[in-house]
């Protein structure tokens, strides 16, 4: 939907590490957040969803590249990332 289009930054701070990686990406940001995680292959499927958590475990994903969307009250944020 069109209220969704600026969304993406709305965690400007937030980054993932390491990244690449291989079997997990911490959260980095200054201040806690609470809400859900999902992780998207680039086809566009979800591959992993949960709770937010300081550490998103990798394991069972294949080699590639992956978006990670944050949905918090604050909005959405999306980061991208490889593993290798």
């Amino acid at each position: 939907s069109p209220s969704n289009i600026n969304e993406q930054e709305e965690l400007a701070d937030l980054r993932i590490y390491p990244n690449p990686t291989t079997d997990f990406i911490r959260l980095g940001i200054t201040e806690p957040i609470a809400g859900k995680y999902q992780i998207h292959g680039l086809s566009g499927q979800v591959v992993r969803q949960g709770t937010i958590r300081n550490t998103i475990s990798l394991a069972g994903l294949t080699r590639g590249q992956y978006v990670l969307l944050i949905e918090t009250e604050q909005g959405v944020t999306v980061r991208r990332f490889t593993k290798y």
